[in-house]
């Protein structure tokens, strides 16, 4: 499912790309069951990128954006070293839900603290979300970003 990603801090290191996948849908319950996706799915090296404040006092935003609408973003799962994000849905930005990272496993360097968040989207057709990333740091890196989406049920 092809998307785009745009944020509002400059990339420094690496670009932003999406890994997408649909999600399981069972249509004896008539309802789609998240997966959460293993870290393999979501870390790569190509998907990593890192983001600098450089003299904005605002906080990082990701903006993801489907480019089909017959599509729905079911969920939202990422890596991170921001411990906190606000999510925000819809095409004006309506706020949805302040968030706390679990700590993702850290193999040796002590002083980097990487968050994964595992976002289930409750609104029905949803295209467009924003993630504001909550950091006190001037960068923040992204390990990767995998996003569930789910055809739009018409009735």
């Amino acid at each position: 499912m092809a998307s785009t990603l745009k944020s509002s801090w400059n990339a420094t290191g690496g670009e932003l790309v999406v890994v997408s996948s649909q999600t399981l849908y069972k249509p004896e319950r008539h309802a789609s069951i998240f997966v959460r996706p293993s870290l393999d799915d979501i870390i790569a090296e190509e998907n990593a990128v890192l983001f600098a404040k450089e003299g904005s006092d605002e906080p990082c935003e990701v903006q993801i954006c489907l480019k089909t609408p017959i599509y729905k973003i079911d969920s939202i799962s990422m890596v991170c070293t921001a411990p906190k994000l606000e999510l925000f849905t819809g095409p004006l930005k309506e706020y949805t839900e302040t968030l706390y990272g679990e700590v993702a496993e850290d193999d040796d360097n002590d002083k980097v603290f990487s968050y994964r968040f595992d976002i289930v989207v409750e609104k029905s057709g949803i295209t467009e979300a924003a993630l504001k990333l909550l950091a006190s740091s001037d960068e923040i890196c992204i390990f990767g970003i995998c996003v569930q989406t789910a055809p739009i049920r018409m009735a």
